[in-house]
C-alpha cells in the first residue's frame, strides 16, 4: 500500500493531488519539490530531515489513516440477514460472505475496508452481467430506475446490504435467466461507483489531548477515531468519500467495450494494473 502511495506521488497525473485551506498546490505538472516544501511545513520539519524521510512520515502518516477504524457503529451493526449461510456454488463450498472475505485482509471498520466490501458485490463478473442485459433487452423495455427499487426494498428491509446480497444469491442459487428486473444489476452498478469513487483526507494540527479525551481546541471536543498521534505532532483527521453517482445500466456494455480495447492492446503498452491474465 505504501508503494501505491509513493507512485501516486511521484506519477499523480489525475489520482492524487494535495491542497492546503482550499487552494491545489500539488499534483500532475507540478514540482516534486513542492511536494517536499508542503511537507515539510505539514510536519513541522527541520531543515536537518531528509526528503527521503518526509517521505517514509508522510506516505505511513496516509496508511495509518487509511487503515483506522472510523466509525464504530458500522463496526457494531450485525444484521442478522447477513448471517444467513447460502452456498456460493458446489464447486467452492463457501458460503457468499466466506468467499468475499477469504481474498483480502483490512480491518474491519476501516475506510478501505468498507469500499473494497462494495467492490466485491460483483461477484458474477463482467460477462455474467453482460449475458443478463442481453437476455433483458429481449424481454422488456429498458428502466434505469434500478436505484429507485432499491431505495424501496433498502426502506423495508433497513440493510443496503441484505437488498443487494439477496440479488446475489438470487443468481448464485439458480443461474435461470427469466424473471429479470433492473434490481438484479444493482450488485454489479453498485460495485462499479465503488470502484470509481475518490477519496479525500483533510489533516489539522491539533496540540491538545487528555488522558480520556481529544480535542481540536480547547472548546471543540473530537472523537477518538479522527484523531491521529504522529512523531511530529497531532491532528484532527477526516475522511470523505465522493464521485458517488448512481451508474447507468449502459455502465455494463461501456465495460465490455473498454475491456475488448484493451485486449487488443500489446501487451507492454497495457498499464499493470489493467492487464488480463
Amino acid at each position: 500500500m505504501v508503494k501505491a502511495i509513493k507512485s501516486l506521488i511521484y506519477n499523480p497525473q489525475n489520482n492524487f493531488k494535495i491542497f492546503r485551506n482550499g487552494v491545489f498546490i500539488y499534483g500532475e505538472q507540478v514540482s516534486i519539490d513542492v511536494f517536499y516544501d508542503v511537507i515539510k511545513e505539514m510536519l513541522y520539519s527541520d531543515d536537518k530531515m531528509s526528503t527521503y524521510s518526509l517521505l517514509e512520515e508522510f506516505c505511513d502518516m496516509l496508511y495509518t489513516t487509511l487503515i483506522k477504524q472510523i466509525d464504530k457503529q458500522y463496526m457494531d451493526h450485525k444484521c442478522i440477514e447477513l448471517n444467513h449461510i447460502i452456498k456460493c456454488s458446489d464447486k467452492c463450498g463457501a458460503t457468499c460472505d466466506d468467499s468475499v472475505r477469504a481474498e483480502y485482509d483490512l480491518p474491519e471498520g476501516c475506510i478501505l475496508e468498507r469500499i473494497l466490501s462494495i467492490q466485491k458485490f460483483d461477484q458474477l463478473g463482467l460477462d455474467y452481467y453482460k449475458s443478463l442485459v442481453n437476455t433483458y433487452l429481449d424481454d422488456v423495455v429498458i428502466q434505469n430506475n434500478y436505484v429507485e427499487k432499491l431505495l424501496k426494498e433498502v426502506s423495508i428491509v433497513k440493510c443496503p446490504r441484505c437488498v443487494i446480497n439477496k440479488c446475489i444469491n438470487k443468481h448464485l442459487i439458480s443461474r435461470d435467466k427469466r424473471d429479470i428486473c433492473e434490481l438484479d444489476f444493482a450488485p454489479y452498478l453498485v460495485a462499479s461507483v465503488a470502484n470509481d469513487c475518490s477519496l479525500m483526507l483533510t489533516y489539522r494540527s491539533s496540540t491538545i489531548r487528555t488522558e480520556t479525551h481529544y480535542f481540536f481546541n480547547r472548546d471543540h471536543l473530537v472523537p477518538e477515531e479522527c484523531f491521529l498521534e504522529r512523531p511530529n505532532g497531532n491532528f484532527v483527521v477526516n475522511i470523505g468519500v465522493f464521485d458517488l453517482y448512481p451508474k447507468p445500466l449502459s455502465t455494463i456494455e461501456k465495460h465490455i467495450k473498454r475491456r475488448a480495447k484493451i485486449e487488443c492492446l500489446p501487451i507492454d503498452s497495457v498499464p499493470c494494473n489493467q492487464r488480463i491474465f
